[in-house]
């Protein structure tokens, strides 16, 4: 299951024009359009779900369904993205079709967005037998079947009916082929090489140079502590310069052994520490048990974090009721000249002495 957006404006298709044209013309639309957020599914066999699609707009007209596939479910929401709410109307969409059962379970893998992990959700997808399993975050591109062969295909068809791009392109060799280039099913380990991983490591390591030997005409071999670097060969020229331009190694004997980093020869490229403090994701079994008691825990400390900024303006209003009627707390005595600013019951401003 994923979504995706398509604009309600088309780009232009190619045009025939003849040869050696300096300008060619074509006619297209001057608005921006609007996005519509498309929700599909498809399994391992090839099948699809009826697709649900979701409109910028506050109320839903279900002639905009018109010429949509056989099945289609529209909703409505005010930015035209999918929400916490969305997605358990489609969960009830996808168990009418799937028809799941606690002891014929269903397997469900959907992206990390927030609006898949929500409790409404999991408790919904626990009460009937879906098990919710997140992909791992920055991999949909290589391992979400639909971003590998269906939406690619859907975008370029669609050109003025979304239901004649979605028919035309809802294969079954489409379905199949998305899960076997992402290694799903049948599953395949090795569908990522060794190169794919390396923008990912750490680049904090030391990677330590076992042998230099300074003043030889060629550094024969430099064996790193990383796998990556396997041989370099450098000119006598560069090897000097990079180690007298070292500051590890101050002074040289030729023809001795040093130790090395290599971080002090290349120094990596370091990005620059995010600002945020947002939790590191992974691939997860949203329904199981764990997930769900801290989803509940956090629902919990958010609910009485409420709770107690209801409890505070209560208080204050208590109080305000004791004393002259306003919120700084301001007492009535006699003989006082504080001025108090106060709002009364037509919301004008007043001044009186307290």
């Amino acid at each position: 299951m994923d979504e995706s957006g398509v604009t309600t404006v088309h780009k232009p298709g190619r045009i025939i024009a003849k040869k050696g044209t300096k300008q060619v013309g074509k006619i297209t639309s001057g608005e921006k359009g609007k996005n519509v957020t498309v929700i599909c599914a498809v399994n391992a066999h090839g099948s699809y779900l009826p697709p649900a699609m979701i409109y910028p707009r506050v109320r839903m007209n279900p002639q905009l369904l018109k010429g949509a596939p056989p099945g289609t479910l529209g909703f409505a929401t005010k930015s035209g993205w999918t929400d916490c709410e969305v997605f358990v109307k489609w969960l009830k969409h996808f168990t009418d079709v799937v028809k799941p059962t606690l002891e014929r379970k269903v397997i469900l893998l959907v992206d990390g967005h927030a609006s898949h992990k929500s409790l409404e959700a999991i408790t919904f997808a626990r009460d009937h037998g879906i098990d919710l399993i997140s992909f791992p975050p920055h991999c949909t591109h290589r391992i979400q079947p639909l971003n590998l062969t269906f939406f690619g295909p859907l975008k370029g068809y669609y050109r003025r009916i979304f239901g004649t791009a979605y028919m035309k392109c809802a294969t079954i060799d489409k379905g199949v082929s998305g899960f076997r280039s992402g290694g799903i099913w049948p599953y395949n380990n090795d569908i990522f090489t060794d190169a794919e991983f390396a923008p990912s490591l750490m680049t904090e390591n030391n990677l330590v140079i076992d042998t230099v030997v300074a003043g030889s005409s060629v550094i024969d071999t430099v064996v790193a502590s990383s796998s990556v670097v396997d041989t370099v060969f450098a000119s006598s020229s560069v090897a000097d310069t990079v180690v007298a331009s070292s500051s590890v190694v101050d002074t040289v004997v030729p023809g001795s052994s040093i130790q090395v980093m290599i971080q002090s020869l290349s120094p990596l490229p370091k990005a620059e520490p995010r600002s945020g403090k947002r939790k590191a994701e992974a691939a997860e079994a949203l329904t199981s048990t764990p997930f769900k008691q801290a989803l509940l825990e956090k629902h919990q400390l958010q609910q009485m974090k409420v709770e107690n900024q209801a409890r505070r303006k209560l208080i204050l209003k208590k109080k305000a009721e004791e004393n002259c009627g306003c919120f700084f707390g301001c007492s009535r005595e006699e003989n006082s000249s504080t001025i108090c600013f106060f709002y009364n019951q037509e919301n004008s401003a007043k001044e009186e002495n307290c």
